[in-house]
């Protein structure tokens, strides 16, 4: 980084909005970043809308995580209460994710005149059409885009007609060091797959699960690992397809590190993803990953070579992925081995940080 936070007379307070610090992408995102930057002498916060934050146990204690609610759909006063906010706390920089946290918080910022950045973790083309209008007038509001893909900042210059000096790709970033020593795993039978995440409609696990039941004769074992609205859902397509004795519910957890130790395949079955951060982990673990085309996942992802890519979204295409690790159990070591080297280069959370960093000082000191 070409300039020292450590020679500044005063740290710069950075700011993250996000609604909630629940399990996912974004949030755990949120999560490293914060973390990351009290270690590099930046002062940061997280402001949150609802009370829901399970990862908050994984933030350094001087992360200040403060709770400013927004008690209705169309809550109004939240704009009050966030200016008082930002103004109490000295706030120098807002960095906003994911829809409400974007539109709320970058108002609010440039009524105090401070700089914004937001990071788009998703594609816009799975937003309802109001929220896009929504996005495309606010668009005004932010100074900063950043996509976490390649195929992100398409997407926000296809359909909001930003100017490619607006959008900077920073791919997110994994802390290598956590998942660089997990064993390599030798697939032996039982093969034992995991599907990990949020159980809601984008995942698409019923799929995964379709497509599982095709092979019960094979000698597989499976863990779902998440909550979500579609729970009980899963539950019962399990106990249809006859699969209670190879598929086992988990709730969500923070030690997914022993989650990939003990796993030889990661399922992947999203309709979209905004850039997998799951898939990372998994091939910095030496797993094998199974995805479908979608997000940033075919830049990360070569079919046989350091994973599998589905054809496309259907029961078919990832039941014929599923066959082929059935019948090459003796190339998947090698396969995992390719997975971990090919995350090794481009995804350290290091990376993440500096980039990050250099767009906070940049625009501190255009302020």
């Amino acid at each position: 980084m070409e300039k020292n936070m450590l020679n500044k007379n005063k740290k710069i307070h950075v700011v993250q909005i996000i609604s909630a610090l629940n399990y996912g992408g974004a949030e755990r995102l949120v999560v490293d970043l914060s973390n990351l930057l009290v270690a590099d002498n930046f002062d940061c916060s997280i402001i949150t809308f609802f009370a829901n934050t399970p990862l908050t146990s994984q933030l350094d204690k001087r992360v200040k995580v403060i709770l400013v609610e927004k008690k209705q759909k169309l809550s109004f006063g939240l704009i009050k209460d966030l200016q008082k906010t930002l103004q109490n706390i000295g706030a120098d920089i807002v960095h906003t994710h994911l829809f409400g946290a974007d539109f709320w918080g970058s108002i609010v910022a440039k009524k105090l005149n401070l700089p914004v950045i937001s990071t788009e973790h998703s594609v816009y083309r799975n937003e309802s059409i109001i929220k896009n209008k929504l996005k495309y007038w606010n668009r005004k509001n932010i100074d900063k885009f950043v996509a976490v893909s390649k195929t992100i900042r398409q997407e926000l210059q296809k359909y909001f007609k930003l100017p490619e000096e607006k959008i900077v790709v920073i791919n997110p970033g994994i802390d290598l060091s956590r998942f660089l020593f997990v064993p390599n795993r030798k697939v032996v039978e039982p093969i034992k797959f995991l599907l990990l995440g949020r159980l809601e409609k984008e995942k698409n696990f019923a799929m995964a699960i379709e497509a599982l039941s095709k092979y019960k004769a094979k000698n597989w074992q499976c863990q779902i690992v998440g909550q979500g609205s579609l729970e009980h859902n899963l539950q019962n397509l399990v106990s249809q397809l006859g699969l209670r004795d190879k598929i086992e519910f988990f709730s969500p957890t923070t030690d997914v590190v022993a989650k990939y130790s003990n796993t030889d395949i990661l399922l992947l079955p999203s309709f979209y993803e905004g850039f997998g951060l799951v898939a990372l982990e998994a091939m910095a673990s030496a797993r094998i990953v199974i995805a479908t085309k979608v997000g940033v996942l075919p830049e990360v992802i070569i079919d046989k070579r350091n994973g599998l890519l589905c054809a496309n979204i259907s029961i078919e295409s990832f039941a014929d992925s599923l066959s082929w690790i059935f019948a090459n159990q003796n190339k998947l070591l090698e396969l995992g081995l390719e997975a971990r080297q090919s995350i090794k280069k481009d995804f350290d959370i290091s990376i993440m940080k500096s980039k990050y960093e250099e767009i906070y000082l940049d625009l501190c000191d255009k302020k």
